[in-house]
């Protein structure tokens, strides 16, 4: 899915409030026209069929299991005029188990947040984010869980290093 508004206004966007606190958030990939309200920043989830070829070569998860990228849409809306509308994607592997999609999306919002909305420099955001989603993973699984999401991370290494 994806964001087009071509003859339609940005209030036609269907804005869902993010919030990150201290237990599991909850998300899925959004619909058409649809996004993640996260502070100042809008934010459109989608599964990736294929792992992205410029993240195959990259030692760190959040890199070869998850992205985000910045886009900016302009269209004409409802009354001819032109408008522009800039969020950012999240595009996650979708051989990514679901139950394990919250971490590399948790991933990417603070690595967005920090280097985005804090103005952070990129290896700090990217540090943060790192610190962030290991204190998530100890918070919100199990010990059993931890050690199912190492064991398919490790899977999926194999596959994409052969």
């Amino acid at each position: 899915m994806t964001i087009w508004l071509v003859g339609k206004s940005i209030e036609e966007l269907t804005k869902i409030p993010l919030v990150i606190g201290e237990e599991r958030i909850k998300v899925r990939p959004n619909l058409y026209n649809e996004v993640y309200k996260f502070k100042d920043l809008l934010i459109h989830y989608e599964l990736e069929k294929e792992m992205p070829e410029f993240t195959r070569f990259n030692r760190n998860i959040a890199y070869k299991y998850g992205y985000s990228e910045g886009f900016e849409h302009s269209f004409k809306d409802v009354h001819n005029k032109f408008q522009k509308l800039g969020y950012w994607k999240v595009g996650i592997w979708d051989a990514i188990p679901e139950k394990f999609r919250d971490i590399i999306f948790l991933h990417e919002i603070v690595e967005l947040e920090n280097g985005i909305i804090k103005k952070i420099d990129q290896p700090k955001a990217h540090k943060v984010a790192v610190e962030a989603t290991e204190k998530y993973i100890l918070r919100n699984l199990s010990c059993k869980e931890r050690g199912q999401f190492k064991e398919y991370l490790e899977k999926l290494e194999d596959k994409t290093c052969s």
